[in-house]
């Protein structure tokens, strides 16, 4: 319902039926397939909306700026699912949690700038702060919400959610950047930051991260508290011919680097050729036997045909959108 432009209205209802192949007797994995059906009811209120407008002709960023509050709130209910410890847990929506309602709310600030362009005159949204939390009737769903950084890690939960502080920022058309931190009403802390950004100029990409997530007032036996850096470039050159691209992750807490990718590539009208060379140090992140591996691949491009390369190789440094088999 959108009839009055300061406050939307938004009613979903969707059936869910799904098929799985296995299901889970005790604590086996066994062949027997299962259906899992439920309702997912929602409803979502946005507004009142308000907003304020701003004339700045003297200003050297824009001409004009607005300001829009948006308050927001949500109730949906997620009917019971019977066979849920049956489910053979593949991913995120599988963990969906049955027989619960949720009620989330926030409020988000947008902030608008009218500024030149070149030619033209746009409004560009250049900044955008939210926050956020949800209540839930049953406590269990709350270690399943995939909105949260904090999700599926098996942490001690209450019915409402940690608050969520969003920030986005986007000055200008070539520069774009993120925070997001989320802080336990449970634990009395912040348990999780994470800040992303990017600055292209021309051919060239630059994009850069940290992400850094505690535990220790949780006294969790399994969980560690981590700390993250991510850093890559992306070059490209020619409309796109010829370029490549250098990412890293470094592990603070361990003082440890975790992978390093070096990608260069090469395309003509009808082939192309790719270089990539890769280093892992995973260490006691993987739960598998692979702890440091090197790769080196080259891949070969065809023009409407494909790409071929070693299947264990992870292109994706080449301008051609196809992908190695």
């Amino acid at each position: 319902f959108t009839k009055w432009p300061f406050l939307q209205l938004t009613g979903v209802a969707v059936w869910r039926n799904t098929w799985y192949s296995e299901s889970i007797a005790g604590r086996q994995q066994v062949e027997e397939p299962l259906f899992r059906r439920f309702f997912d009811l929602r409803g979502e209120v946005i507004g009142p909306v308000f907003s304020r407008i701003w004339d700045t002709p003297g200003n050297g960023y824009a001409d004009k700026f607005k300001h829009v509050f948006e308050p927001n709130f949500t109730m949906q209910r997620v009917t019971r699912i019977d066979n849920y410890d049956e489910i053979v847990k593949l991913d995120s929506y599988d963990y969906t949690f049955g027989g619960t309602t949720r009620i989330g709310y926030g409020l988000t600030n947008r902030f608008i700038a009218r500024r030149q362009e070149g030619a033209r005159r746009n409004a560009r949204e250049f900044l955008n702060v939210s926050i956020s939390q949800s209540y839930y009737t049953d406590e269990r769903a709350t270690q399943y919400d995939p909105a949260y950084l904090y999700s599926f890690q098996g942490l001690p939960t209450s019915k409402f959610t940690p608050v969520s502080l969003v920030v986005r920022a986007t000055p200008a058309a070539d520069v774009s950047g993120s925070f997001r931190m989320e802080y336990s009403t449970a634990s009395d802390e912040i348990i999780s930051m994470r800040a992303n950004g990017t600055v292209t100029r021309g051919g060239v990409s630059v994009t850069g991260g940290w992400s850094q997530r505690r535990y220790e007032a949780f006294n969790s036996a399994t969980l560690r508290s981590d700390n993250y850096l991510n850093l890559g470039t992306n070059l490209r050159f020619a409309e796109g011919r010829f370029g490549g691209q250098y990412l890293f992750d470094y592990d603070f807490a361990n003082s440890r680097m975790i992978q390093q990718r070096m990608v260069g590539f090469y395309n003509a009208q009808c082939c192309g050729v790719t270089l990539e060379y890769q280093k892992f140090n995973f260490g006691t992140l993987s739960s598998s036997q692979l702890r440091d591996d090197t790769r080196f691949t080259i891949s070969f491009t065809l023009a409407g045909i494909g790409t071929f390369a070693s299947p264990l190789g992870m292109l994706g440094g080449s301008s051609s959108g196809s992908r190695g088999f």
